[in-house]
């Protein structure tokens, strides 16, 4: 009889991502976070912090910080690397600078993996 091999998880890209690390988080987004990963998914160019703001009707930035915040948290949860989730960089639009989020590439792909479903 053959030894049996080694299990190795399916990794999705490059990355950390797992079939099993991506179920596990997305079965985390509920409610606010939910809200926000299915729109920086949808919308592949980014979302402003203004825009984020508006869609999840929050108060302000720093209530958008905690739901991102809550994102890398998870994240670390199942094991992914936080730049794998999202990256936010300043943009200046209408002379007024702002923060631009876009979803990790290798997150992207993940998800998209999955067929791009949240749960």
């Amino acid at each position: 009889q053959k030894p049996l091999e080694p299990v190795t998880p399916s990794v999705i890209g490059a990355s950390r991502w797992t079939e099993g690390r991506l179920r596990e988080f997305l079965q985390m987004m509920e409610g606010l976070k939910g809200r926000v990963l299915t729109a920086l998914y949808e919308n592949q160019d980014g979302r402003t912090q203004t825009q984020l703001i508006q869609a999840l009707g929050l108060p302000n930035g720093r209530a958008l910080s905690g739901v991102m915040a809550g994102l890398i948290k998870n994240a670390k949860k199942v094991g992914a690397d936080p730049s794998d989730v999202y990256q936010r960089e300043i943009v200046t639009i209408g002379g007024e600078k702002n923060y631009e989020y876009r979803l990790a590439e290798s997150l992207r792909q993940a998800m998209t993996h999955n067929g791009g479903q949240i749960k």
